[in-house]
């Protein structure tokens, strides 16, 4: 379990403790902690992450720990960035945990005779902890997917993550739209990441782990996926910044062992059944109004994006 470990936190300490909880049974050796600062005149703030931070003291089993606690609050997104950017200045790769997640130990197994794997293929940019598949008849112990899905727990390389620190500016060309069709042949993927990147260009979203999935497509980047699911999200509640809401799908996750040794895919290539089944899955699990506003929202992006291209070709 030597595989080094960043976990960001804030002012969640019962979260935090959940997810201490979680790493005793895999026991990881090396430790990298980035706390965000209090909202400035939020006194509550001030009590909750001194508390947050006074975990890492429970931590009893033997192993390196490193710190970084910040004074002052930069907000979820470059907060989170950030630290792995710190992350990377002393390790060539490793995992990262949010504090809203517990994880199954066998991650860190799965990981680490990854991470060795595929140390220098420049195809593979992310080892994901997240499987919210239905099973299947299938022969290997993972496959490769074109979704960077991070859902609190992920890994990846420092030669994967300087990508990262491209300014969004220099993607903003015409080079773009031709990127995502590459990436994603149906029209309905096309439609959905035409409209997150408007939304990036114009200000309107931050999310880092949005501009990390960019970051993969610019690089025509793949992700490791599990066939079985490591981790479980424990922060759907009002306390969290972006999972307030319960997620039909993934609120009912239940973390399970891997069987190892671990069989490897014979070729290199996103497998799509996976997604497609997921989203049928998802979709029949959303209520008529969310399932409504979704179809307007694609109708809208998609006519958008049709006039555009006219537009562009100049008719």
């Amino acid at each position: 379990m030597n595989v080094p470990v960043l976990i960001t936190i804030f002012n969640r300490p019962d979260k935090f403790r959940g997810l201490i909880e979680s790493l005793r049974n895999a026991k990881p050796a090396r430790l990298f902690v980035s706390a965000d600062g209090p909202r400035q005149g939020n006194a509550d703030d001030k009590t909750k992450c001194v508390q947050a931070r006074n975990v890492v003291d429970e931590i009893d089993w033997p192993c390196d720990i490193v710190t970084r606690f910040l004074d002052d609050n930069m907000g979820c997104d470059p907060h989170v960035a950030s630290a792995v950017g710190w992350f990377f200045e002393s390790v060539d790769y490793g995992i990262i945990l949010e504090d809203d997640v517990v994880i199954h130990a066998d991650f860190f197994r799965f990981s680490a005779e990854l991470f060795e794997r595929y140390r220098d293929d420049e195809r593979i940019m992310q080892i994901s902890s997240l499987s919210p598949y239905e099973k299947r008849n299938h022969p290997f112990s993972y496959h490769f997917s074109r979704y960077f899905r991070c859902h609190g727990a992920w890994g990846t390389w420092k030669r994967a993550w300087r990508y990262h620190t491209i300014p969004q500016k220099l993607y903003d060309t015409a080079d773009l739209p031709e990127m995502i069709r590459s990436c994603f042949p149906k029209p309905v993927d096309q439609t959905y990441w035409q409209r997150l990147f408007s939304e990036f260009m114009s200000g309107a979203r931050v999310n880092w782990d949005y501009w990390w999935n960019f970051t993969c497509y610019a690089q025509n980047g793949l992700c490791i996926v599990p066939e079985s699911n490591f981790v479980k999200n424990i922060g759907y509640d009002e306390t969290a910044t972006h999972t307030k809401r319960k997620e039909p799908v993934f609120c009912d996750l239940k973390t399970e062992p891997m069987v190892f040794p671990l069989v490897h895919p014979r070729f290199v290539f996103a497998d799509e059944r996976p997604e497609i089944s997921f989203r049928k899955n998802y979709f029949k699990r959303l209520g008529f109004k969310a399932r409504f506003s979704r179809h307007i929202k694609f109708l809208y992006w998609s006519l958008r994006d049709y006039f555009e291209r006219l537009i562009y070709k100049g008719f």
